[in-house]
């Protein structure tokens, strides 16, 4: 339960910086980082799973990060930060859990911009934050206890 509270205040607070300054903090994202870190020493030395496995499932969960990263990289379309926070959230929450939260957070925000589009209220340039449909999907995923 406390990990879905941290995530969760970590995730509303860089869609926060999101939404005002168009990017993420390198040192949330590292803060991110160190507490991904303590989190996968947590789980693998007090709750007893088995090591090869969680590795597997935090590489795995990091493949839909990577993904954001390399469209970045290749076409500029997303930002380096989001691809670095599904990471985080890959690593974190393993492979299913990682992918229904991109999934849906991609949904939401194609939705979302549909909807705008549709009432004239942005054009079709229009650059959108990405982590707060990240956030969202969150805890969608949270709620119905996905992964």
């Amino acid at each position: 339960m406390w990990k879905m509270v941290g995530v969760l205040i970590y995730l509303l607070a860089l869609s926060f910086m999101d939404i005002r300054e168009r990017k993420v903090s390198v040192a949330w994202l590292a803060a991110g980082a160190i507490a991904v870190c303590g989190f996968f020493l947590y789980e693998g030395t007090m709750v007893g799973t088995d090591g090869r496995e969680l590795i597997t499932g935090s590489l795995l969960g990091a493949i839909p990060g990577i993904f954001m990263l390399v469209v970045a990289r290749l076409t500029g379309k997303a930002g380096y930060g989001d691809g670095l926070v599904l990471i985080l959230l890959g690593i974190s929450y393993g492979y299913l859990c990682s992918i229904v939260i991109w999934c849906l957070s991609l949904f939401l925000l194609s939705l979302c911009s549909v909807v705008l589009l549709l009432c004239q209220r942005v054009k079709g340039s229009t650059q959108m934050p990405y982590l707060p449909f990240l956030t969202a999907a969150y805890v969608c995923a949270c709620f119905f206890k996905i992964g």
